[in-house]
């Protein structure tokens, strides 16, 4: 088993090595061609809008949905109302067009 120094040492050497290989790694350079490169970014970019195209759809959906369930509701209670009108109707018309004038 290493002493203690020498085991500080090692982990010491380790951190180094892999912090360089890590710099390395990131400070690698593209090797793409410029046609490349573009065809990548509209590759990504395709995506983003057709991901900003399924979520506008999601959201006309809804509204739509959010729509037809008010309109259905003000057709409801339209509906009562003229129930209602229809009802009271008979009992405010005179009886007889005599009785109008």
């Amino acid at each position: 088993m290493a002493a203690p120094k020498s085991r500080n040492l090692i982990i010491v050497v380790a951190i180094i090595v892999v912090a360089l290989v890590a710099y390395l790694a990131t400070m690698q350079t593209d090797s793409r061609t410029p046609g490349e490169k573009i065809s990548d970014a509209m590759g990504e970019m395709s995506e983003g809008v057709g991901d900003a195209m399924e979520q506008a759809g999601d959201a006309m959906q809804e509204a739509a949905e959010e729509t037809g369930a008010a309109v259905e509701g003000a057709a409801e209670d339209v509906s009562e109302e003229a129930k209602k009108a229809m009802e009271a109707a008979p009992e405010a018309a005179p009886e007889t067009p005599a009785e109008a004038q």
